[in-house]
């Protein structure tokens, strides 16, 4: 079995979560309301989908800056997401941008297969 990888992404609205397969296809959409009631809820989610898989996912958490204090606390707990052997949590700042190194012509079919687009 190959990994699955999930972005995390909370915004002033909504959670959403995708999952995408080793080659960059997408498993699995989820929007959420930005509150949730109990700070293991996201990962007990994320777990499910691992055991279903078989293999530990590795999740990117982006946070943006306008998403409420209390939305952060309530999914991610005071200060980062509880890890389990089943989920990996890799933070990403809200301004974070992907470094491309340029020259050696169009690389963008190379991307495409490792998932990470244009």
């Amino acid at each position: 079995m190959s990994s699955w990888k999930a972005s995390i992404h909370l915004d002033s609205k909504y959670l959403r979560i995708l999952v995408t397969d080793y080659l960059g296809d997408d498993l699995c959409k989820v929007r959420f309301p930005n509150h949730c009631c109990h700070p293991r809820s996201l990962t007990s989610f994320l777990e499910a989908l691992a055991l279903w898989n078989g293999v530990a996912i590795n999740a990117a958490i982006f946070v943006t800056k306008d998403a409420p204090a209390s939305s952060v606390t309530a999914f991610f707990g005071n200060l980062w997401p509880e890890e389990s052997t089943l989920v990996h949590y890799q933070w990403f700042p809200s301004n974070h941008k992907i470094k491309r190194l340029t020259g050696l012509g169009d690389f963008r079919d190379m991307y495409r297969l490792h998932g990470r687009g244009n």
